[in-house]
């Protein structure tokens, strides 16, 4: 980091755009696609055929980490849909295989980086790859390893956030994922044969600026197509000139990508978020379930109750 001091001389070259604070984000947080109506058939025998398959979706967000099963059998059914990155990804994870997937594109031209238990072989023709950004974030907290938290040096996710977004974008067709045995199911993403590079920059939950502009220029480099972050600042929205996501995306975007990200957690009026121009601001809002539990009394009776999520999400 450099002090205010340097800011304001580095502010003077004509060279220099803007100089602005590295300020701190958090991380934001399904039938989802039956609701849109999106994709109402999909056959994985014909994905590499799928127009999908050469579209990169670059995920910045807290990594990704091993998990033996779906990592929807837990997540998936019980969030509405939102379009999310930069919290690493679960590798091993059933939704991220590549079987039936072509070569990776050759318009990619990021890297797979190694790390704590994160190894090239994580890395396939679906997770094509694989980047960590601790540098602003150390830089304002101190080392990863003073916070006594488990953690990866590298883009596998610890808290799941990452994996969770990234799955829910671009996650494979999982067959029998459910809840602890409830809502059982097909699990998938919006599109099963997109390509996914993952971009960590989020640690503990929170996420520095400067390493979320260093991620969006990478990711501008390497080649995607789309980038999608579920983190964001506390409200209310900062002027987009001192706004690190406001800024990197409309970077992004002049180089033809599209930013989606998430408008935030709050329910409060004038609360939301990344509502730049150039991005493609994401909420929750209305579906059409029902949620459904038995509610077992003292007196040995059931009763059974159902929950329409329209009151859920009305006010979201």
């Amino acid at each position: 980091m450099i002090t205010p001091e340097q800011a304001n001389k580095l502010a003077e070259y004509d060279s220099v755009v803007s100089v602005f604070e590295s300020k701190i984000s958090k991380l934001h947080t399904t039938h989802s696609w039956d609701f849109l109506r999106l994709n109402p058939v999909y056959d994985e025998n014909h994905v590499a055929l799928d127009f999908t398959s050469n579209v990169i979706v670059g995920v910045i967000d807290s990594g990704n980490t091993p998990l033996m099963l779906s990592c929807f059998s837990l997540i998936w059914i019980i969030q509405s849909l939102t379009s999310h990155c930069f919290s690493g990804v679960w590798p091993e994870s059933e939704s991220f295989n590549d079987y039936g997937l072509g070569p990776v594109p050759e318009k990619f031209k990021g890297e797979c980086v190694t790390g704590d238990n994160f190894t090239l072989a994580n890395c396939n023709k679906k997770i094509i790859g694989a980047r960590f950004y601790p540098k602003g974030f150390e830089a304002e907290f101190g080392p990863l390893e003073d916070f006594n938290k488990i953690f990866f040096r590298s883009a596998r996710d610890n808290d799941g956030h990452g994996t969770h977004i990234a799955s829910t974008i671009a996650g494979r067709s999982v067959a029998n994922v459910s809840l602890f045995g409830m809502a059982k199911g097909i699990a998938r993403g919006g599109a099963p044969s997109a390509r996914l590079a993952i971009y960590k920059t989020c640690w503990f939950g929170f996420c520095s600026d400067a390493d979320i502009l260093s991620a969006v220029d990478d990711a501008i480099h390497d080649g995607v197509d789309i980038l999608s972050l579920s983190l964001g600042t506390e409200p209310p929205q900062p002027i987009y000139f001192e706004d690190a996501i406001s800024v990197g995306a409309f970077h992004a975007f002049q180089n033809g990508i599209l930013v989606s990200a998430s408008a935030g957690n709050s329910v409060l009026p004038r609360t939301a978020c990344n509502v730049a121009p150039w991005i493609l601001t994401v909420a929750a809002s209305t579906v059409d379930r029902e949620f459904s539990s038995n509610i077992h009394l003292g007196n040995s009776k059931i009763l059974k109750v159902k929950f329409q999520a329209q009151t859920m999400y009305k006010y979201i």
